[in-house]
């Protein structure tokens, strides 16, 4: 849940680095260029996982995220999400658990 927390932070700030900028091209490759797909599919690089749905959908419901009612956009990847803005506890908790939120601390993507 912190990684997802944690990216959705640094998404929201364009805080992301040349190799998951990369990773979210698919998107644009596939001509379905929008933040939903590029979200998902740096979640689903950083750390595979048969889907993110659960995890942003108790992310929301803890009230880290934004709650958002949303059932999706036609022709969009599998790999689509949620897109929603970090709220005020969001980002307490990020201060609290990361020394610097905005660099990637868990996944593929994660600093030395």
């Amino acid at each position: 849940m912190l990684h997802c927390l944690q990216t959705y932070h640094r998404f929201e700030l364009g805080c992301l680095n040349e190799s998951e900028l990369a990773k979210c091209s698919h998107a644009r490759a596939e001509q379905r260029d929008n933040e939903r797909n590029r979200l998902g599919l740096l979640l689903a690089h950083s750390i595979p996982l048969l889907s993110w749905g659960s995890v942003i959908e108790s992310i929301m419901q803890l009230g880290l995220i934004q709650h958002i009612i949303d059932s999706g956009v036609g022709g969009e990847l599998p790999e689509a999400v949620t897109v929603a803005p970090v709220t005020p506890l969001g980002h307490r908790i990020l201060t609290l658990c990361f020394y610097d939120p905005t660099l990637p601390t868990f996944g593929y993507f994660a600093a030395p």
